[in-house]
């Protein structure tokens, strides 16, 4: 963000048709090319959706008639362009309000809200950007073997009670609603894009399970 009006008046010249405002409080452009001027020649890959690598594990325990399974998995170096961040975040996160350009907060991470921007500024660029490491626990059953031979019932040869839950909780950095969403699907093109996808459901299970 530009500081002050020297600082933006200093800045490379916007040559892009219309022109974006180019003043105190507004989001400042990169001059890439290193040309002392802002067009669609600066434009850059700033984000890379593949991750560096996946990993789980899964742990298996038994202990008497007790049984737990767990499922970990996760998905490191892997960024993610949330669209939401270019309209819908500045205007509903806190600390929107909270560090807003000022006269008194040059320093902000979020512009002035007066700014008229042109399409340039709509562009996609470092601002939509995040990480989309995570880390999350996908699944996870508890059960429980009845005793039954020791009840005296012998009709029935096993029967378990459980409760599993899945996407009990995910850790991460990402502010959108799920750091593996894929809003395009499989498309081989439109890979880590964040249109708004909807939030990845938790979902809790009790079942009974009997083998004659």
């Amino acid at each position: 963000i530009y500081a002050t009006e020297d600082e933006a008046a200093e800045a490379p010249v916007d040559q892009a048709s219309g022109g974006f405002t180019q003043e105190a409080g507004a989001y400042r452009y990169r001059d890439v090319n290193g040309d002392n001027m802002i067009d669609e020649n600066d434009r850059t890959i700033i984000g890379d959706p593949n991750p560096d690598f996946l990993y789980g594990f899964n742990a298996n325990i038994r202990y008497k008639n007790f049984d737990l399974d767990i499922t970990f998995q996760g998905v490191q170096g892997r960024d993610v362009l949330n669209v939401a961040n270019l309209d819908v975040f500045p205007s509903i996160l806190q600390e929107a309000f909270d560090d807003r350009w000022t006269p008194e907060n040059t320093d902000a991470k979020f512009e002035k809200p007066s700014v008229d921007h042109h399409v340039l500024a709509n562009f996609y660029d470092s601002r939509l950007v995040e990480d989309g490491s995570y880390f999350r626990l996908r699944n996870i059953v508890l059960g429980y073997n009845l005793p039954l031979k020791k009840w005296g019932i012998t009709a029935i040869s096993n029967s378990r009670v459980y409760i599993s839950a899945q996407n009990l909780f995910t850790i991460t950095n990402y502010r959108g609603y799920n750091p593996e969403v894929n809003s395009f699907g499989q498309s081989p093109v439109n890979q880590g894009i964040d249109t708004g996808g909807y939030p990845l459901a938790k979902t809790y299970t009790v079942g009974f399970n009997l083998t004659f």
